[in-house]
């Protein structure tokens, strides 16, 4: 759901392509990606026609949902807090955030104490135009919401993470980038990132990157379009900054590139997934691999989440299907058919609603292990 179209010098996605129209044929993993928001990007037909959704957050303690757009722009929803009950409740029209002149690959909504901002958070875009730009939603001016962007990157932006108020990227462009925040800006608005170093330890596109935030001074994982899944200690000696140091490197992690990762902190695990069919569940204390899940019908996971509640693993593939994969016991509790391929339909969210139901009643009707 987070990511598609073509690798190239100027990024992913040229500026004359579309997501519903005709297209030319894409090699190798560019192709897989543009499948990707063919087949499970939703469409805001009202507000951005035939402009698919390439990536998305939800945000509960906000109440809102931000959505990157595949022409580059984010859209934001809220919801409302006073309305009736029912669909209602949440805004129709969202506000629109315009700037990037490509793809947008990735989202995140930062509210850690003292990011700034007027309602204390900030809304960090990353795009296939290889820049990334901090918003403000709440700025009393559209015109004004952007609060900067940042550029170094060579290629499309694959990834972005915070880390004690800096920020690493990854790229197309095979490096690492580290963002410092300006010292002396704390009691500013916003903060102001400056490209502090770049890392150049891999010899292929980035993917993906995850944080561990619980790992004894942090962890960083990355993972590459070869299948290798390479881990760095974060560290950051008082005023020196923040240093990443090479830990771990899985050359053979996945047979094809790896393209979601998640952590679960709590579990000391990390899943990754990748074009190979397969998601695989780390041991992110040493190092092995737990479980490996191959997808039944030959196509790829294209959503992994994890629900700590009940320890299980939810992932979404290419042909509509949902699992609820119970880690400890290693066996797929449930699988539900949500839509065939396509974008999902309207009713989509209903859909999985009740899956999630149903998977609930029949764990609880499940005699105790």
């Amino acid at each position: 759901m987070n990511r598609t179209s073509m690798f190239g010098q100027a990024g992913l996605f040229p500026a004359d392509a579309t997501v519903d129209g005709s297209r030319q044929r894409r090699p190798g993993v560019a192709r897989h990606r543009e499948m990707e928001v063919r087949h499970h990007g939703t469409f805001i037909a009202d507000h951005e026609p035939g402009v698919a959704i390439t990536c998305h957050q939800v945000v509960p303690a906000r109440r809102m949902v931000v959505a990157g757009l595949a022409n580059g722009s984010v859209a934001v929803w809220r919801r409302k807090p006073d309305a009736p009950s029912g669909p209602g409740r949440v805004e129709t029209k969202p506000q629109m955030l315009r700037g990037h002149s490509g793809l947008v690959y990735g989202v995140h909504v930062a509210d850690e104490p003292g990011i700034g901002g007027v309602g204390g958070y900030l809304l960090f875009s990353w795009s296939a135009d290889r820049t990334v730009r901090v918003w403000d939603p709440e700025s009393a001016s559209p015109d004004q919401a952007c609060a900067q962007t940042l550029r170094a990157h060579g290629g499309t932006i694959t990834g972005l993470v915070m880390a004690g108020g800096f920020l690493v990227t990854s790229s197309t462009d095979k490096t690492l980038r580290v963002w410092r925040p300006q010292e002396g800006r704390e009691l500013m608005l916003y903060p102001w990132f400056n490209l502090d170093k770049t890392i150049h330890d891999s010899d292929c596109w980035i993917n993906a990157l995850a944080l561990n935030p619980a790992a004894e001074g942090g962890a960083l994982y990355v993972g590459d379009e070869q299948g290798t899944l390479s881990a760095y200690r974060v560290t950051m000696p008082h005023g020196s900054g923040l240093h990443l140091t090479k830990w771990r490197r899985h050359p053979n992690a996945h047979v094809l590139g790896i393209t979601h990762l998640v952590v679960f902190p709590a579990r000391h695990s990390l899943a990754t997934s990748s074009y190979d069919y397969t998601v695989k569940v780390w041991d992110t204390l040493h190092g092995g691999a737990l479980l490996s899940i191959e997808n039944g019908h030959k196509v790829r996971y294209t959503a992994v989440c994890w629900d700590e509640t009940h320890a299980e693993l939810l992932l979404g593939d290419e042909l509509g299907h949902i699992y609820f994969w119970d880690v400890p016991s290693e066996r797929c509790l449930r699988m539900e058919r949500l839509a065939g391929p396509g974008a999902i339909p309207r009713e989509g969210a209903a859909k999985v609603t009740a899956a999630l139901a149903s998977a609930a009643k029949a764990k609880a009707a499940e005699p105790a292990r």
